[in-house]
């Protein structure tokens, strides 16, 4: 039995190796262009600045793939043979299977601005696109300007900050991730990305993208205010790297469409992961997850699914997203969510101006059930949130138990009774 998977990310890798365990005789070949070894996309940041070599952001030792018997195959992946059930590369190789997975991730979205393709112009989210900002940076940028309001965006200026990079940011709402963010969070993000220099320009749209010599040279913005840089960074979001699937009569829309177990419109070909897009029960396209710990949880999932195909028994496993997570930084501010904040929600909030910290926790008015945490500076175990919140629990008891979440280390301040406090003012 033979799987082949075209990508090496968290997904892919979750997959090979829930297949190992339930499959010990299958061959496995995992494919990509980007990078031989499974890395943590997520720490790309830190090989830039210094903290970390790209081999210690590697998921294993590089001998676990011999050891699980899992082939890594460099190259890229061009098209499926789907009759046949063959992978081609470029280069004219090809690769047999059983089951194909398509875990092939995002790219950088781009919205047709005039200049996009210019020289230094460019996202952050390969191992590729990390080179040639540290090659941009060896030979001298004098002004960056970040297109983007999101997350990889907030990482980047934190690059260019540590090597003291003069650095713009064109945001289009009024307050940074106010789109994710509560309005007093989304402010003291704006503090904090302004206490480290960079040049927050909020309520502010790229218009195009000007080139010399086929270089990045300048930004316009919607109010054609000209901004020199040599150099642009495109982080407005990602879009389904779905190139392949689409190559091989996959049916795409957004991303690749599959339904909860996983499965495309062609036989024996699944996706899951940054590119796939789930079929609502009407068969319209729907929703598009893009985090790393989802795609983790997919690729583990589709394994099991993918298992099972391959022994010839009923898939009966389906996706079913658990309680929303994310977590991020924004410079020295470490962010966690769980849940939901629904603008009609109640919520509880507690902020500490002095030290940049709050604790937000939103539940319904009616039946006083907890929906979500929205925690800035401040750590609670995700278990014991999603938890909560999956068990329908009220505010009272979760403010009667909040020393249970309390993640900090074990001298950092505690704001239980702070945040009790707010709690019975509000009352």
């Amino acid at each position: 039995m033979k799987l082949v998977i075209v990508g090496n990310g968290i997904t892919g890798l979750s997959a090979a190796r829930e297949v190992r365990k339930r499959l010990p005789s299958a061959k496995i070949q995992m494919i990509s262009s980007e990078h031989i070894y499974p890395f943590s996309r997520t720490a790309l940041m830190y090989v830039y600045m210094g903290h970390v070599d790209l081999q210690a952001t590697e998921c294993y030792a590089r001998d676990f793939y011999a050891k699980n018997r899992i082939d890594l195959v460099f190259g890229r992946a061009e098209r499926a043979d789907t009759k046949a059930k063959r992978v081609h590369l470029e280069g004219g190789t090809s690769l047999e299977y059983d089951a194909l997975l398509i875990a092939a991730g995002s790219v950088p979205a781009k919205y047709g601005w005039p200049g996009q393709d210019l020289q230094g112009v460019q996202g952050m989210y390969s191992l590729q696109d990390l080179t040639a900002i540290q090659n941009a940076s060896e030979r001298g940028i004098r002004r960056a300007v970040i297109v983007g309001g999101g997350l990889i965006g907030i990482e980047l200026a934190e690059m260019f900050h540590s090597r003291r990079t003069p650095v713009s940011m064109l945001v289009r709402e009024t307050s940074y991730a106010s789109h994710i963010l509560p309005p007093e969070e989304s402010d003291l993000v704006n503090r904090e990305i302004l206490r480290h220099g960079i040049d927050l320009m909020l309520s502010t749209n790229l218009k195009e993208i000007r080139g010399k010599a086929g270089k990045a040279a300048a930004v316009v913005t919607d109010q054609d205010l000209q901004i020199d840089c040599d150099f642009v960074g495109l982080t407005a979001g990602v879009t389904p790297l779905s190139d392949f699937a689409t190559a091989s009569n996959a049916s795409c829309a957004r991303g690749i469409l599959v339904n909860d177990r996983f499965e495309t419109s062609v036989p024996q070909v699944f996706a899951a992961g940054d590119c796939a897009q789930f079929l609502e029960p009407d068969g319209t396209p729907g929703r598009v997850e893009q985090l790393w710990y989802t795609g983790r949880i997919q690729g583990t999932l589709a394994g099991a699914v993918i298992a099972d195909s391959l022994r010839g028994k009923a898939i009966t496993e389906c996706y079913r997203p658990d309680v929303f997570f994310n977590s991020a930084k924004f410079f020295t501010i470490e962010y966690q969510t769980y849940g939901s904040v629904p603008a009609d929600a109640e919520s509880v909030l507690f902020m500490d101006h002095a030290n940049n910290r709050s604790i937000r926790i939103a539940y319904n008015r009616n039946t006083k059930c907890v929906a979500g945490f929205v925690l800035m500076g401040i750590r609670y175990r995700q278990e014991v949130c999603q938890r909560w919140i999956r068990e329908n629990k009220t505010i009272e008891y979760v403010l009667d138990h909040l020393r249970e979440a309390n993640f900090d280390p074990e001298f950092s301040l505690r704001y239980e009774s702070a945040v009790k406090a707010v709690y019975r003012k509000s009352q």
